[in-house]
């Protein structure tokens, strides 16, 4: 499914998607808005907006942002120390 949303999006088609992975707004989205409590924050662009101090206030729960050259990010609970 989400090659196939990446893939209208990549031919001109607007696409509206709702997901509460924020790994998905992450490999697909260029902008996006976070819904906390019925009020919208942003929109922004993703990677302004999909951050772990967001996602804490959001879900209440400490991300990791892990990165590798040539790579999407890819957003994980923190693991404990």
């Amino acid at each position: 499914m989400l090659r196939t949303v990446r893939a209208l999006a990549a031919g001109g088609i607007a696409v509206l998607l709702s997901t509460h992975d924020p790994n998905h707004a992450l490999l697909l989205a260029d902008r996006v808005a976070l819904v906390h409590g019925g009020r919208v924050v942003g929109p922004g662009p993703t990677a302004g907006m999909v951050t772990p101090d967001a996602l804490w206030a959001l879900y209440g729960v400490p991300v990791d942002v892990l990165s590798a050259p040539g790579a999407a990010p890819v957003i994980r609970p923190r693991l404990p120390d």
